[in-house]
């Protein structure tokens, strides 16, 4: 009985440095993060790629509030429009291992708010 506990906690250990090391060599992750509270203006924010590296997915997390209507561009390809609380996420496939990843913020309507961004490539 004890030897067969001996081969299931190796065979877990194993497992588990196999998934760490598969995502230290092909788990490409860029990430950043920003705060809108400036709605005189359009925010840009901009994700490039490193070079040789396999990227599928963008990912954008937008959190706060508004007074009033914004427009996000750069996910699907059409403007988003979203106003008051906020607490969205999406994920979008994104096969741009030569060009940036890059999203819009405009204010639209919006003069007031506070918004938490995060904008991922993975």
């Amino acid at each position: 009985m004890k030897k067969k506990y001996t081969y299931v906690i190796l065979l877990i250990t194993i497992l588990m440095v196999g998934l760490l090391g598969y995502n230290k060599l092909f788990g490409h992750i860029k990430c950043s993060k920003i705060l809108v509270k400036d709605f005189s203006k359009t925010t840009i924010d901009s994700l490039t790629p490193e070079f040789g590296k396999a990227y599928y997915t963008q990912i954008v997390e937008i959190k706060g509030y508004t007074d009033d209507s914004i427009i996000i561009k750069g996910i699907y390809g059409y403007p988003i429009y979203l106003n008051g609380k906020i607490d969205k996420k999406f994920n979008a496939e994104y096969y741009g291992g030569s060009s940036n990843s890059i999203i819009l913020i405009q204010p639209y309507k919006a003069k007031l708010g506070k918004l938490k961004v995060k904008h991922i490539i993975k």
